[in-house]
This record gives C-alpha cells, sequence and structure tokens, in this order.
C-alpha cells in the first residue's frame, strides 16, 4: 500500500524533524504550538509511517477496532449515544444554540465571515482545490475509491442499511421530523427562506443558471446522457449488491410460500406497492425502522438485515 499522503503543514513538520530540528523549533518555524509538532512527529518517534496508523495501533492495544470506535467508547461512558450528541452537549454548555453556532462562532473568531470561508481555507492551505478535492483524499487515505463509499462504510458500522437511513435517524435524534426538515432548518439558519432558495444560491455563485443546470453538469460529467440513464444505473449498481439479491430473494420466497401477492405485503405494511417492487428487483433496501415489521409480516425470525446476512 502505498503511504498516505499527508498535508502540507504536517509534510513541513515531519521533514523538519526528519531533518534533526528539535521540537521546539519546529513549532517555532511552522507557526504551530509545541504540542501540535509534537504530535505530529511521536508517529515518525514510534516507527510509524503516518499520524493515523500510530493512532490505530494505540487503540487496538486497548482493545478497540479502530479509532472510531474508541471515541464513541469515550462518549458512551459520559452518558451519551454519540459523538454528535456529545459535541451538541458541550456546544450548549458553552452557551452555544448548537455545535453548528459553535463551529461558526470558532471560524469567526479566526477572522472568518463563516464556517464555510474557514474550511475552504483550510483546504486550500493544504494544498487542495475544494473540499470536495479534500474529502475525496481523506476517503482515498482511508482506502476507499470515493467519500460516498468511506461514509456508507461508517453507517454500515453502526447499523445502519444506508447513509440516507442514517441521516434520517440523527435528524429525529436531534428533534426534526426527517433529514429533509433538518437541512430546511440550516437553510433558514443561514437566512435564506427554503433549502430550495439556498442551493440555487450555491449554484449561481458557481455560474450555473439553475440547481436543475448543476445536477445535469454533474451527470455529464460522470459519462450520461440523461438523469435518467443515471439513475438506472444507480439501480443496477444497487441490483448487484449482495444484500440487495440476499432480501430480493427471501421476500419473493416468503411471498410464494405464503401464497400472498406484493400488494398483501405493501398493505400490511402500510407503503406503496411500488416500494415493494423495488425490494423484489433488489433496486433498493427497506428503511431500518421497517425491517422488524417487514419480517414479522413474512413470518421471518429476523429483526434488521443484518441477521439475514449472518
Amino acid at each position: 500500500m502505498q503511504r498516505k499522503k499527508p498535508n502540507k503543514i504536517t509534510e513541513r513538520i515531519e521533514r523538519l524533524y526528519t531533518q534533526g530540528l528539535s521540537i521546539t523549533e519546529i513549532a517555532r518555524r511552522t507557526n504551530v504550538s509545541y504540542q501540535t509538532a509534537y504530535n505530529r512527529t511521536k508517529h515518525i518517534q514510534n516507527g510509524f509511517e503516518s499520524r493515523t496508523k500510530y493512532l490505530e495501533s494505540l487503540v487496538k492495544k486497548k482493545g478497540f477496532s479502530s479509532y472510531t470506535d474508541y471515541k464513541k467508547s469515550l462518549v458512551e461512558k459520559k452518558g451519551f449515544t454519540s459523538l454528535n450528541e456529545y459535541q451538541e452537549h458541550l456546544a450548549i454548555q458553552n452557551g452555544f444554540e448548537s455545535y453548528y453556532h459553535y463551529q461558526e462562532h470558532l471560524a469567526i473568531q479566526n477572522g472568518f465571515a463563516s464556517r464555510t470561508e474557514y474550511v475552504k481555507n483550510f483546504v486550500k492551505q493544504n494544498g487542495f482545490s475544494s473540499i470536495n478535492e479534500y474529502n475525496k483524499d481523506l476517503a482515498k487515505q482511508r482506502g476507499f475509491a470515493s467519500r460516498t463509499k468511506y461514509l456508507e462504510s461508517l453507517v454500515k458500522k453502526k447499523g445502519f442499511s444506508s447513509l440516507n437511513e442514517y441521516q434520517e435517524h440523527l435528524a429525529k435524534q436531534n428533534g426534526f421530523e426527517s433529514y429533509y426538515h433538518y437541512r430546511e432548518h440550516l437553510a433558514k439558519q443561514k437566512g435564506f427562506a427554503s433549502r430550495n432558495d439556498y442551493l440555487e444560491y450555491l449554484v449561481k455563485k458557481r455560474g450555473f443558471a439553475s440547481y436543475t443546470d448543476y445536477k445535469i453538469s454533474l451527470i455529464k460529467k460522470r459519462g450520461f446522457a440523461s438523469r435518467t440513464e443515471y439513475l438506472e444505473h444507480l439501480a443496477k449498481q444497487r441490483q448487484q449488491q449482495p444484500m440487495n439479491k440476499k432480501l430480493s430473494s427471501l421476500v419473493k420466497q416468503r411471498l410464494d410460500k405464503l401464497k400472498k401477492t406484493q400488494k398483501w405485503l405493501a398493505e400490511e405494511l402500510g407503503i406503496a406497492e411500488g416500494t415493494i417492487s423495488r425490494y423484489l428487483h433488489g433496486k433498493t433496501l427497506p428503511k431500518r425502522s421497517l425491517q422488524e415489521s417487514l419480517f414479522n409480516v413474512l413470518k421471518l425470525p429476523y429483526k434488521t438485515l443484518e441477521d439475514i446476512s449472518d
């Protein structure tokens, strides 16, 4: 495996350290604190090629499978269900309406108009042309083909079948009816009448006439002639996923054995028949909140999709 690409500040700190400079001198030359310089070189002192690998090694010695699991364990010991919940708690404890407002405050303290501007500056300082490019690089450092694949891996470790399902869960955990309502809330916090208005504003800043034109541009960059063609491609990709195939086969078998139809199943679950059709064709998976009900109706001894993969 190739060595992970460090950001430019870390790269300079590592280079100066290998040249034999003291931590104090490195901190002075790179304009960081002594502690930061020390932390960014400790992995070299201990024979690791990157800080990430060093941290992973430390937490595995403590019995954790990853650094993420370690952080999750720490916040759970404090009585919180997730790192997000803990961050929200700390922000409110320090007099902020939310963690989002706390991050905005920190950015302004550092001379930026907003957190978005701060993040843009940070990624450019580290040699990236955009936040997307930076996020893609981080995902590749962790061995994933894209940021989406990396995020999907993280949410599956948390027991969710998809990123969308996890986002819905977080929104409800934070008191919103849905992820859609949460995004509407964020847009209004930024001074827009709705999320659509906010998205239109963002894409016009990038030179597009509308959000629709922006989406069409993205699809064409991926080599597709239209949005319909792109969506069909995504559906076919999902159909090849082992879990999609397994669930499709299982539901078909149970309906056949029970001598029932997909219309009957839709009525029992209180969802659209078209949704059941997508399950049967492997194009999508049921939300976590629906999985136990689905298995109960089909008289199966399962509660989640993870149960059928064991």
